[in-house]
């Protein structure tokens, strides 16, 4: 074998041993303060929640869905931790109990300041305001969107209430 093929086979190998898997492209997208922090929109609000009442000896359930529209609201997640969402939004509620069903509507108004921390082993977000903590897990999270779920099994007065909670944002 002549010399130049030799070297050429030589600088093939070393190039091929040389490429490794970090050339595949980006990895996922870490869940941290400096990757979270930025200005986002509502894009989605929903929740649904199940609540059984007691009466007259007779369980009762009740079902109430959720749905926000008409987003009129910036959330800012600071990486320093900070958090405050500011707007306006509409949601509707369902309440469906012993087969009677009444829907309501209401323009919510936000002002909220707070802090937030993150677990990003367990893809959680824990959002503060004004000393009253909840805890969501994150169940997307990329370069442009932040999706929330929030899941509740709990009594609240005295009523044995199951819950889903959705929030998604879009980066801004």
């Amino acid at each position: 074998m002549n010399f130049k093929k030799l070297i050429f086979l030589f600088t093939l190998a070393l190039a091929t041993i040389s490429c490794s898997s970090d050339d595949d492209g980006p990895g996922p997208y870490v869940f941290s303060n400096d990757n979270l922090s930025g200005n986002y929109k509502t894009t989605l609000l929903t929740g649904d929640i199940e609540q059984t009442y007691t009466v007259n000896g007779t369980e009762v359930k009740s079902v109430t869905k959720i749905v926000g529209d008409t987003f009129q609201m910036t959330t800012v997640f600071g990486a320093n931790g900070s958090y405050s969402a500011s707007g306006q939004y509409r949601i509707e509620t369902k309440i469906t109990t012993a087969g009677n069903t009444t829907t309501d509507s209401e323009i919510i108004v936000v002002e909220d300041e707070g802090t937030y921390s993150i677990s990003p082993d367990k893809k959680r977000l824990t959002i503060t305001i004004d000393g009253d903590a909840e805890t969501f897990d994150v169940s997307l999270f990329n370069e442009t969107k932040l999706n929330l779920k929030r899941e509740i099994n709990e009594t609240i007065n005295n009523v044995p209430t199951v819950g889903t909670f959705k929030v998604n944002y879009e980066r801004i």
